[in-house]
Protein backbone atom coordinates (compact mmCIF):
# COMPACT_ATOMS: atom_id res chain seq x y z
CA UNK A 1 0.00 0.00 0.00
CA UNK A 2 1.36 3.43 -0.89
CA UNK A 3 1.52 5.76 2.08
CA UNK A 4 1.26 9.38 1.04
CA UNK A 5 2.86 12.27 2.85
CA UNK A 6 1.63 15.76 2.06
CA UNK A 7 3.74 18.64 0.82
CA UNK A 8 1.21 20.75 -1.05
CA UNK A 9 0.89 24.39 -1.93
CA UNK A 10 -1.48 27.08 -0.74
CA UNK A 11 -5.17 26.63 -1.44
CA UNK A 12 -5.84 30.29 -2.01
CA UNK A 13 -6.59 30.37 -5.70
CA UNK A 14 -7.99 32.79 -8.27
CA UNK A 15 -11.67 33.46 -8.61
CA UNK A 16 -13.23 31.12 -11.12
CA UNK A 17 -14.81 32.83 -14.10
CA UNK A 18 -15.34 30.75 -17.23
CA UNK A 19 -15.66 32.36 -20.67
CA UNK A 20 -18.48 32.09 -23.17
CA UNK A 21 -16.87 30.72 -26.33
CA UNK A 22 -17.03 32.74 -29.54
CA UNK A 23 -18.35 31.22 -32.74
CA UNK A 24 -16.74 31.23 -36.12
CA UNK A 25 -16.98 29.11 -39.20
CA UNK A 26 -14.50 27.72 -41.68
CA UNK A 27 -15.32 28.06 -45.35
CA UNK A 28 -15.63 25.10 -47.66
CA UNK A 29 -13.83 26.36 -50.73
CA UNK A 30 -10.44 28.00 -50.98
CA UNK A 31 -8.55 29.44 -53.90
CA UNK A 32 -5.91 27.38 -55.65
CA UNK A 33 -3.24 29.68 -54.24
CA UNK A 34 -4.29 29.07 -50.63
CA UNK A 35 -5.36 25.43 -50.71
CA UNK A 36 -2.24 24.23 -48.93
CA UNK A 37 -1.75 27.18 -46.59
CA UNK A 38 -2.07 25.93 -43.00
CA UNK A 39 -5.09 27.27 -41.14
CA UNK A 40 -4.54 28.45 -37.56
CA UNK A 41 -4.56 25.89 -34.76
CA UNK A 42 -7.90 25.48 -33.04
CA UNK A 43 -8.15 27.90 -30.14
CA UNK A 44 -10.20 26.29 -27.38
CA UNK A 45 -11.61 29.71 -26.55
CA UNK A 46 -13.40 29.49 -29.89
CA UNK A 47 -16.13 26.93 -30.44
CA UNK A 48 -16.27 26.39 -34.17
CA UNK A 49 -19.57 25.74 -35.91
CA UNK A 50 -18.67 23.15 -38.59
CA UNK A 51 -20.52 20.66 -39.08
CA UNK A 52 -10.95 -0.03 -21.70
CA UNK A 53 -9.04 0.02 -19.24
CA UNK A 54 -10.23 -0.79 -15.70
CA UNK A 55 -9.69 2.56 -14.04
CA UNK A 56 -11.84 2.17 -10.95
CA UNK A 57 -9.94 3.02 -7.79
CA UNK A 58 -11.08 3.83 -4.29
CA UNK A 59 -9.47 5.80 -1.48
CA UNK A 60 -8.22 4.14 1.70
CA UNK A 61 -6.82 5.37 4.98
CA UNK A 62 -4.31 3.84 7.34
CA UNK A 63 -5.31 3.27 10.93
CA UNK A 64 -3.18 6.24 12.00
CA UNK A 65 -5.04 8.52 9.63
CA UNK A 66 -2.28 8.85 7.01
CA UNK A 67 -3.76 9.30 3.54
CA UNK A 68 -3.12 6.25 1.39
CA UNK A 69 -4.09 4.60 -1.87
CA UNK A 70 -4.34 0.84 -2.20
CA UNK A 71 -1.87 -1.30 -4.17
CA UNK A 72 1.89 -1.51 -4.44
CA UNK A 73 4.56 -2.40 -1.87
CA UNK A 74 3.29 -2.02 1.69
CA UNK A 75 6.64 -0.51 2.72
CA UNK A 76 6.86 2.02 -0.13
CA UNK A 77 6.34 5.59 0.99
CA UNK A 78 5.45 8.12 -1.71
CA UNK A 79 5.20 11.79 -0.91
CA UNK A 80 2.15 13.40 -2.45
CA UNK A 81 3.40 16.59 -4.02
CA UNK A 82 3.16 18.38 -7.30
CA UNK A 83 6.33 16.68 -8.50
CA UNK A 84 5.23 13.14 -7.65
CA UNK A 85 1.87 13.76 -9.28
CA UNK A 86 3.49 15.22 -12.39
CA UNK A 87 5.89 12.28 -12.60
CA UNK A 88 3.00 9.85 -12.35
CA UNK A 89 1.06 11.64 -15.09
CA UNK A 90 4.11 11.92 -17.32
CA UNK A 91 5.32 8.33 -16.97
CA UNK A 92 2.11 6.38 -16.44
CA UNK A 93 -0.37 8.37 -18.54
CA UNK A 94 1.21 10.58 -21.21
CA UNK A 95 4.15 8.29 -22.06
CA UNK A 96 2.03 5.14 -22.13
CA UNK A 97 -0.94 6.56 -24.03
CA UNK A 98 1.06 8.46 -26.66
CA UNK A 99 3.13 5.30 -27.27
CA UNK A 100 -0.08 3.32 -27.71
CA UNK A 101 -1.36 5.86 -30.22
CA UNK A 102 1.89 5.79 -32.18
CA UNK A 103 1.59 2.01 -32.44
CA UNK A 104 -2.04 2.20 -33.56
CA UNK A 105 -1.16 4.91 -36.09
CA UNK A 106 1.50 2.69 -37.63
CA UNK A 107 -1.02 -0.14 -37.87
CA UNK A 108 -3.52 2.22 -39.49
CA UNK A 109 -0.99 3.39 -42.08
CA UNK A 110 -0.09 -0.21 -42.95
CA UNK A 111 -3.76 -1.17 -43.28
CA UNK A 112 -4.59 1.80 -45.52
CA UNK A 113 -1.58 1.09 -47.72
CA UNK A 114 -2.85 -2.48 -48.10
CA UNK A 115 -6.29 -1.13 -49.07
CA UNK A 116 -4.72 1.20 -51.62
CA UNK A 117 -2.83 -1.72 -53.17
CA UNK A 118 -5.85 -4.02 -53.19
CA UNK A 119 -9.25 -2.31 -53.29
CA UNK A 120 -11.06 -5.32 -51.87
CA UNK A 121 -13.79 -5.40 -49.27
CA UNK A 122 -11.47 -7.34 -46.95
CA UNK A 123 -8.68 -4.74 -47.00
CA UNK A 124 -11.24 -1.93 -46.72
CA UNK A 125 -12.82 -3.44 -43.60
CA UNK A 126 -9.37 -4.02 -42.08
CA UNK A 127 -8.49 -0.35 -42.65
CA UNK A 128 -11.76 0.78 -41.05
CA UNK A 129 -11.10 -1.44 -38.03
CA UNK A 130 -7.57 -0.02 -37.70
CA UNK A 131 -8.98 3.52 -37.83
CA UNK A 132 -11.51 2.70 -35.11
CA UNK A 133 -8.76 1.43 -32.80
CA UNK A 134 -6.47 4.41 -33.41
CA UNK A 135 -9.33 6.86 -32.95
CA UNK A 136 -10.34 5.27 -29.63
CA UNK A 137 -6.88 5.90 -28.19
CA UNK A 138 -6.78 9.42 -29.60
CA UNK A 139 -10.04 10.25 -27.86
CA UNK A 140 -8.25 9.56 -24.56
CA UNK A 141 -5.52 11.93 -25.67
CA UNK A 142 -7.93 14.73 -26.56
CA UNK A 143 -7.80 15.59 -22.84
CA UNK A 144 -4.00 15.43 -22.71
CA UNK A 145 -3.08 18.35 -24.97
CA UNK A 146 0.07 19.24 -23.06
CA UNK A 147 3.43 20.10 -24.61
CA UNK A 148 3.77 19.59 -28.41
CA UNK A 149 0.10 18.59 -28.78
CA UNK A 150 -0.93 22.02 -27.51
CA UNK A 151 -1.50 25.23 -29.39
CA UNK A 152 1.72 27.07 -30.26
CA UNK A 153 1.91 30.34 -28.38
CA UNK A 154 -0.87 29.31 -26.01
CA UNK A 155 0.55 26.19 -24.34
CA UNK A 156 4.07 25.68 -23.03
CA UNK A 157 6.00 23.76 -25.69
CA UNK A 158 2.95 23.80 -27.99
CA UNK A 159 3.56 22.75 -31.60
CA UNK A 160 -0.03 22.35 -32.89
CA UNK A 161 0.39 18.59 -33.31
CA UNK A 162 -3.12 17.93 -32.06
CA UNK A 163 -4.50 19.84 -35.04
CA UNK A 164 -2.31 17.83 -37.39
CA UNK A 165 -3.82 14.65 -35.96
CA UNK A 166 -7.45 15.63 -35.39
CA UNK A 167 -9.03 18.84 -36.63
CA UNK A 168 -12.48 18.52 -35.04
CA UNK A 169 -14.52 20.71 -34.94
CA UNK A 170 -13.21 22.30 -38.15
CA UNK A 171 -13.44 18.95 -39.98
CA UNK A 172 -14.57 19.68 -43.53
CA UNK A 173 -15.52 16.75 -45.79
CA UNK A 174 -16.26 19.12 -48.67
CA UNK A 175 -12.63 20.21 -48.65
CA UNK A 176 -11.59 16.54 -48.60
CA UNK A 177 -13.76 15.93 -51.68
CA UNK A 178 -12.05 18.84 -53.41
CA UNK A 179 -8.66 17.26 -52.76
CA UNK A 180 -9.87 13.86 -54.00
CA UNK A 181 -10.79 15.47 -57.32
CA UNK A 182 -7.74 17.76 -57.60
CA UNK A 183 -5.19 15.04 -56.66
CA UNK A 184 -2.75 17.50 -55.11
CA UNK A 185 -1.95 14.79 -52.58
CA UNK A 186 0.36 13.16 -55.12
CA UNK A 187 2.99 15.86 -54.52
CA UNK A 188 5.77 14.98 -52.08
CA UNK A 189 5.05 16.27 -48.57
CA UNK A 190 1.60 17.61 -49.49
CA UNK A 191 -0.10 16.11 -46.43
CA UNK A 192 2.35 17.78 -44.04
CA UNK A 193 1.59 21.19 -45.58
CA UNK A 194 -2.15 20.79 -46.08
CA UNK A 195 -4.78 22.67 -44.15
CA UNK A 196 -5.76 21.02 -40.90
CA UNK A 197 -9.36 20.53 -42.01
CA UNK A 198 -8.35 18.17 -44.84
CA UNK A 199 -6.00 15.96 -42.84
CA UNK A 200 -5.84 13.80 -39.73
CA UNK A 201 -8.12 11.17 -38.29
CA UNK A 202 -11.34 12.98 -39.17
CA UNK A 203 -10.43 13.35 -42.87
CA UNK A 204 -9.36 9.69 -42.94
CA UNK A 205 -12.66 8.74 -41.29
CA UNK A 206 -14.57 10.32 -44.15
CA UNK A 207 -12.41 8.69 -46.82
CA UNK A 208 -12.82 5.25 -45.25
CA UNK A 209 -16.45 5.26 -44.19
CA UNK A 210 -18.19 7.35 -46.88
CA UNK A 211 -18.63 5.11 -49.92
CA UNK A 212 -21.33 6.96 -51.88
CA UNK A 213 -20.50 8.71 -55.14
CA UNK A 214 -22.04 12.04 -54.08
CA UNK A 215 -19.84 14.64 -52.43
CA UNK A 216 -20.43 16.84 -49.38
CA UNK A 217 -20.17 20.22 -51.13
CA UNK A 218 -23.00 22.64 -51.89
CA UNK A 219 -24.04 23.05 -55.52
CA UNK A 220 -22.57 26.56 -55.50
CA UNK A 221 -19.02 25.28 -54.98
CA UNK A 222 -16.96 25.15 -58.18
CA UNK A 223 -16.39 21.40 -57.74
CA UNK A 224 -20.09 20.95 -58.52
CA UNK A 225 -20.85 24.18 -60.37
CA UNK A 226 -18.22 23.45 -63.01
CA UNK A 227 -19.09 19.74 -63.23
CA UNK A 228 -15.66 18.52 -62.13
CA UNK A 229 -17.05 16.01 -59.64
CA UNK A 230 -19.51 14.63 -62.18
CA UNK A 231 -16.66 14.00 -64.59
CA UNK A 232 -14.79 12.11 -61.86
CA UNK A 233 -17.82 9.95 -61.12
CA UNK A 234 -18.19 9.20 -64.84
CA UNK A 235 -14.74 7.58 -64.70
CA UNK A 236 -16.25 4.86 -62.53
CA UNK A 237 -16.52 3.91 -58.86
CA UNK A 238 -13.16 2.15 -58.90
CA UNK A 239 -11.39 5.37 -59.92
CA UNK A 240 -13.18 7.28 -57.16
CA UNK A 241 -12.33 4.63 -54.56
CA UNK A 242 -8.73 4.51 -55.77
CA UNK A 243 -8.34 8.26 -55.28
CA UNK A 244 -9.92 8.13 -51.83
CA UNK A 245 -7.53 5.35 -50.84
CA UNK A 246 -4.52 7.24 -52.21
CA UNK A 247 -5.43 10.38 -50.29
CA UNK A 248 -6.07 8.35 -47.13
CA UNK A 249 -2.63 6.75 -47.54
CA UNK A 250 -0.89 10.12 -47.80
CA UNK A 251 -2.77 11.40 -44.75
CA UNK A 252 -2.03 8.25 -42.74
CA UNK A 253 1.70 8.61 -43.40
CA UNK A 254 1.63 12.19 -42.16
CA UNK A 255 -0.49 11.16 -39.17
CA UNK A 256 2.05 8.51 -38.21
CA UNK A 257 4.82 11.11 -38.27
CA UNK A 258 2.91 13.37 -35.88
CA UNK A 259 2.06 10.44 -33.61
CA UNK A 260 5.71 9.38 -33.47
CA UNK A 261 6.75 12.94 -32.60
CA UNK A 262 4.34 13.06 -29.68
CA UNK A 263 5.43 9.65 -28.42
CA UNK A 264 9.06 10.78 -28.56
CA UNK A 265 8.25 13.97 -26.64
CA UNK A 266 7.03 11.95 -23.64
CA UNK A 267 9.56 9.11 -23.87
CA UNK A 268 11.98 8.38 -21.03
CA UNK A 269 14.81 10.93 -20.69
CA UNK A 270 13.18 13.41 -23.05
CA UNK A 271 14.14 16.95 -22.05
CA UNK A 272 10.60 18.33 -22.22
CA UNK A 273 9.15 15.47 -20.19
CA UNK A 274 11.86 15.93 -17.55
CA UNK A 275 11.23 19.68 -17.43
CA UNK A 276 7.49 19.08 -17.08
CA UNK A 277 8.06 16.94 -13.98
CA UNK A 278 10.68 19.23 -12.42
CA UNK A 279 8.90 22.47 -13.29
CA UNK A 280 11.95 23.87 -15.06
CA UNK A 281 12.38 25.77 -18.33
CA UNK A 282 10.30 26.09 -20.48
CA UNK A 283 7.90 25.71 -17.53
CA UNK A 284 8.11 28.42 -14.86
CA UNK A 285 7.60 25.98 -12.00
CA UNK A 286 5.74 22.81 -11.05
CA UNK A 287 2.53 24.76 -10.56
CA UNK A 288 2.59 25.88 -14.19
CA UNK A 289 3.15 22.27 -15.27
CA UNK A 290 0.07 21.26 -13.32
CA UNK A 291 -1.88 24.21 -14.72
CA UNK A 292 -1.02 22.94 -18.21
CA UNK A 293 -2.49 19.56 -17.30
CA UNK A 294 -5.65 21.24 -16.05
CA UNK A 295 -5.87 23.33 -19.23
CA UNK A 296 -5.77 20.12 -21.26
CA UNK A 297 -8.50 18.59 -19.12
CA UNK A 298 -10.64 21.69 -19.66
CA UNK A 299 -11.54 20.12 -23.02
CA UNK A 300 -14.27 18.49 -20.92
CA UNK A 301 -16.15 21.75 -20.55
CA UNK A 302 -16.24 23.32 -24.00
CA UNK A 303 -15.87 20.25 -26.18
CA UNK A 304 -17.27 17.20 -24.37
CA UNK A 305 -20.10 18.88 -22.50
CA UNK A 306 -21.09 21.72 -24.81
CA UNK A 307 -20.03 20.85 -28.34
CA UNK A 308 -20.20 17.05 -28.46
CA UNK A 309 -23.25 16.58 -26.19
CA UNK A 310 -25.04 19.87 -25.61
CA UNK A 311 -25.24 21.11 -29.18
CA UNK A 312 -26.52 17.88 -30.81
CA UNK A 313 -29.03 17.41 -27.98
CA UNK A 314 -30.37 20.95 -28.43
CA UNK A 315 -29.27 22.04 -24.96
CA UNK A 316 -26.85 24.82 -25.92
CA UNK A 317 -27.78 27.94 -27.94
CA UNK A 318 -25.61 26.71 -30.83
CA UNK A 319 -28.52 24.47 -31.83
CA UNK A 320 -31.47 26.59 -32.89
CA UNK A 321 -33.86 23.65 -33.31
CA UNK A 322 -35.30 21.26 -30.76
CA UNK A 323 -32.26 19.08 -31.37
CA UNK A 324 -29.42 18.88 -33.90
CA UNK A 325 -28.49 15.21 -34.41
CA UNK A 326 -26.50 16.06 -37.55
CA UNK A 327 -24.07 18.01 -35.32
CA UNK A 328 -22.63 14.87 -33.72
CA UNK A 329 -18.87 14.52 -33.88
CA UNK A 330 -18.49 11.30 -35.90
CA UNK A 331 -21.09 11.25 -38.65
CA UNK A 332 -19.41 8.72 -40.93
CA UNK A 333 -17.95 6.06 -38.63
CA UNK A 334 -20.86 6.66 -36.24
CA UNK A 335 -18.76 6.44 -33.07
CA UNK A 336 -19.78 9.74 -31.45
CA UNK A 337 -21.01 8.01 -28.28
CA UNK A 338 -17.86 5.89 -28.06
CA UNK A 339 -15.74 9.04 -28.50
CA UNK A 340 -17.45 10.63 -25.50
CA UNK A 341 -16.89 7.55 -23.36
CA UNK A 342 -13.23 7.43 -24.36
CA UNK A 343 -12.88 11.14 -23.57
CA UNK A 344 -14.04 10.46 -20.01
CA UNK A 345 -11.80 7.40 -19.71
CA UNK A 346 -8.85 9.59 -20.74
CA UNK A 347 -9.87 12.13 -18.11
CA UNK A 348 -10.04 9.37 -15.52
CA UNK A 349 -6.54 8.18 -16.44
CA UNK A 350 -5.14 11.64 -15.74
CA UNK A 351 -7.08 12.10 -12.51
CA UNK A 352 -5.81 8.78 -11.15
CA UNK A 353 -2.28 9.21 -12.49
CA UNK A 354 -2.41 5.81 -14.20
CA UNK A 355 -4.61 2.84 -14.91
CA UNK A 356 -4.72 1.36 -11.44
CA UNK A 357 -5.00 2.59 -7.88
CA UNK A 358 -1.30 2.24 -7.03
CA UNK A 359 -0.36 5.46 -8.82
CA UNK A 360 -0.31 8.99 -7.41
CA UNK A 361 -3.21 10.98 -8.85
CA UNK A 362 -5.21 14.13 -8.35
CA UNK A 363 -7.47 12.13 -6.03
CA UNK A 364 -4.52 11.58 -3.69
CA UNK A 365 -3.60 15.25 -3.84
CA UNK A 366 -7.13 16.19 -2.83
CA UNK A 367 -6.95 13.77 0.11
CA UNK A 368 -3.61 15.25 1.15
CA UNK A 369 -5.22 18.70 1.11
CA UNK A 370 -7.96 17.49 3.43
CA UNK A 371 -10.54 17.24 0.63
CA UNK A 372 -11.00 13.48 0.61
CA UNK A 373 -14.78 13.82 0.43
CA UNK A 374 -14.49 15.96 -2.69
CA UNK A 375 -12.15 13.38 -4.25
CA UNK A 376 -14.61 10.57 -3.54
CA UNK A 377 -17.58 12.60 -4.79
CA UNK A 378 -15.88 13.58 -8.02
CA UNK A 379 -14.76 10.04 -8.85
CA UNK A 380 -18.29 8.80 -8.15
CA UNK A 381 -19.74 11.49 -10.42
CA UNK A 382 -17.25 10.71 -13.17
CA UNK A 383 -18.14 7.03 -13.06
CA UNK A 384 -21.84 7.96 -13.15
CA UNK A 385 -21.22 10.05 -16.29
CA UNK A 386 -19.45 7.14 -17.99
CA UNK A 387 -22.32 4.83 -17.08
CA UNK A 388 -24.89 7.35 -18.35
CA UNK A 389 -23.15 7.48 -21.72
CA UNK A 390 -22.95 3.69 -21.85
CA UNK A 391 -26.68 3.56 -21.12
CA UNK A 392 -27.50 5.44 -24.35
CA UNK A 393 -29.10 2.89 -26.67
CA UNK A 394 -27.71 2.73 -30.20
CA UNK A 395 -25.73 5.56 -31.73
CA UNK A 396 -25.73 9.08 -30.29
CA UNK A 397 -27.48 10.51 -33.36
CA UNK A 398 -30.21 7.84 -33.26
CA UNK A 399 -30.72 8.37 -29.53
CA UNK A 400 -31.14 12.12 -30.05
CA UNK A 401 -33.85 11.42 -32.61
CA UNK A 402 -35.59 8.60 -30.75
CA UNK A 403 -34.73 8.79 -27.06
CA UNK A 404 -33.53 12.28 -26.24
CA UNK A 405 -34.02 11.71 -22.51
CA UNK A 406 -31.09 9.30 -22.41
CA UNK A 407 -28.83 11.90 -23.98
CA UNK A 408 -29.93 14.73 -21.70
CA UNK A 409 -29.40 12.41 -18.70
CA UNK A 410 -25.82 11.84 -19.87
CA UNK A 411 -25.35 15.59 -20.35
CA UNK A 412 -26.61 16.24 -16.82
CA UNK A 413 -24.22 13.61 -15.42
CA UNK A 414 -21.24 15.14 -17.24
CA UNK A 415 -22.26 18.62 -16.11
CA UNK A 416 -22.54 17.48 -12.48
CA UNK A 417 -18.92 16.34 -12.51
CA UNK A 418 -17.82 19.37 -14.51
CA UNK A 419 -19.36 21.79 -12.02
CA UNK A 420 -17.10 20.42 -9.26
CA UNK A 421 -14.16 20.25 -11.67
CA UNK A 422 -14.44 23.98 -12.46
CA UNK A 423 -15.00 25.18 -8.90
CA UNK A 424 -14.00 23.27 -5.75
CA UNK A 425 -11.33 21.25 -7.56
CA UNK A 426 -9.64 24.44 -8.77
CA UNK A 427 -9.89 26.21 -5.41
CA UNK A 428 -8.59 23.35 -3.28
CA UNK A 429 -5.61 22.66 -5.54
CA UNK A 430 -4.88 26.34 -6.32
CA UNK A 431 -5.03 25.77 -10.08
CA UNK A 432 -5.25 28.51 -12.67
CA UNK A 433 -8.24 28.47 -14.99
CA UNK A 434 -7.08 28.56 -18.65
CA UNK A 435 -7.87 31.56 -20.80
CA UNK A 436 -10.69 29.78 -22.58
CA UNK A 437 -12.43 29.29 -19.23
CA UNK A 438 -12.15 32.83 -17.87
CA UNK A 439 -15.50 34.54 -17.37
CA UNK A 440 -17.87 31.62 -17.99
CA UNK A 441 -20.31 30.55 -15.27
CA UNK A 442 -22.30 27.72 -16.84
Amino acid sequence: MLIHASNCWSRSGPSIMLAVAALFSVGCETSDESDNAPIPAIDMSMVIDSGSQNLDAGLASDADGTDAAGGGDSETVVEVSRETLLRSISENVFRVTYAQFAEKSATLSTAINAWQSDLSNETHEAAKAAWTEANAIWQHLELMQVGPAGIAGRRVGGQDLREAIYSYPVSNPCRVDQEVEAQRYTADGWADRAQYNVRGLDAIEYLLFWTETVNQCPDSISLNRQGRWDRLVEMGTEELQSRRAALASALATSLQGSADALAAAWAADNALADAFVAGTEPFEDAKQSLDEVYAGLFYLDKFVKDLKLGKPAGITPDCEAESCPDAVESKFADVSKENLINNLLGLKLVLLGGDDESFVGFDDLLVAEGAGELASTMMTKLQAAIEALNAIEGSLADAIRQNLGQVTAAYDAVKSFNDDFKTEFVTVLNLSVPQEGAGDND
